[in-house]
């Protein structure tokens, strides 16, 4: 399977759409219950796959062919993990109700 994986990433990169919708569809499922087990929320997990699908689109030509295929999406879809963790970080305020104590608000 890992040649296919190669031959549709090289159709992919040379504009072929049905060609990623192809490794999109096999690779999908897996790669969604990565997302959910480090989210634990269906609707983050489904929005970080989807962008994780997005950043392999746009960075198909830098694909060296150093891992598999799902190897190199897996670590594409963690690095959206992180960038959706830090923009969802829980804010650190003052609370003027209870005498300037801190207060967690996320």
């Amino acid at each position: 399977m890992e040649d296919n994986d190669f031959r549709l990433l090289e159709r992919a990169a040379g504009g072929d759409a049905q060609a990623f919708d192809q490794l999109v569809a096999r690779h999908a499922p897996g790669l969604f219950r990565l997302a959910y087990s480090l989210l634990g929320n269906r609707e983050d997990a489904e929005d970080v796959l989807q962008e994780a699908f997005l950043g392999a689109f746009r960075g198909f030509r830098k694909f060296g062919k150093r891992s598999a295929v799902r190897t190199w999406l897996g670590q594409i879809l963690v690095r959206q993990v992180a960038v959706w963790r830090r923009g969802h970080l829980p804010r650190r305020t003052i609370s003027l109700e209870t005498g300037g104590g801190w207060k967690w608000v996320g």
